[in-house]
């Protein structure tokens, strides 16, 4: 883990470019944006564990006209975005705005093969349609994308720092299963995709792994690309805003520790 420069005449014992505050989907990416373009970004997490919210989701991304699924058959394309914004959108205010959409649209292109690059494996998730898929533009097939069973083996160390659910065992099944799976044993397909699941279940009992779906499985590959990214994470970590001209900076405090001090040119929260 890339270790934080120091400026103590300024009063800051941990500077960094980026302060992101949170370990959720968002997050993390914004912290790979800013390795890749060069600056040393540093992770914040109130929690003792790495994954926020987003591990504890369906771990569905809502991409329409993604290359994922185009490579996987579905005829999409922004002009039909356009119109399945404006028929089951509309102009809601500020946030709806055109330049909103366009800049969302031409965002998930460059977004996707940043993370496929990045080694967070995507899939199709067929089936999986678009809430409203009847107005102009929707597809029923799905626009969306999930990513591919993970196991947390892979984190090592970080595997007690990640957030995973622990009402239910771990279930190797991804979220585009779940329909079919809930309708088992009355239709052929639930009973093929139950059986396939089963079968992943005791092939990873087998090998000693222990594989997630859904938004684990997102944030778990996520966190992987952070850590190869050589990407800080503190857990057990509050900030708060605290400014001395510029640059800005945080003051944070760790659990049984003193306050630390750190600086940077932004900070982002998500």
């Amino acid at each position: 883990m890339t270790e934080l420069a120091t400026d103590t005449e300024a009063g800051w014992d941990a500077v960094s470019d980026l302060v992101v505050v949170g370990s959720g989907g968002g997050s993390l990416c914004a912290a790979l944006t800013a390795r890749r373009g060069g600056l040393q970004p540093l992770v914040l997490e109130k929690t003792d564990v790495v994954g926020g919210s987003t591990a504890m989701s369906g771990g569905i991304i809502w991409l329409p006209n993604n290359p994922v699924s185009r490579r996987a058959g579905v005829r999409d394309s922004l002009d039909d975005a356009r119109r399945y914004f404006a028929a089951s959108v509309g102009d809601a205010g500020p946030a709806t705005s055109q330049a909103r959409v366009e800049a969302f649209l031409n965002a998930v292109e460059p977004m996707t093969e940043f993370l496929l690059e990045h080694g967070v494996p995507l899939r199709h998730c067929e089936g999986y349609s678009d809430y409203y898929d009847e107005p102009p533009g929707g597809k029923a097939r799905s626009r969306s994308l999930e990513a591919e069973l993970f196991d947390v083996h892979q984190l090592g160390p970080w595997r007690a720092k990640f957030r995973a659910r622990i009402d239910i065992p771990p279930i190797p099944l991804y979220t585009s299963e779940v329909a079919p799976m809930s309708l088992a044993p009355r239709t052929l397909k639930s009973v093929i995709t139950a059986a396939k699941v089963v079968a992943r279940a005791i092939s990873a009992k087998v090998t000693g792994r222990d594989l997630r779906g859904s938004g684990a499985a997102l944030q778990g590959w996520m966190l992987l690309a952070a850590l190869r990214a050589e990407v800080p994470i503190w857990t057990n970590t509050r900030g708060r805003p605290r400014r001395r001209g510029r640059p800005c900076g945080r003051r944070a405090g760790r659990a049984g520790r003193p306050p630390h001090q750190r600086s940077g040119r932004a900070t982002e929260c998500c």
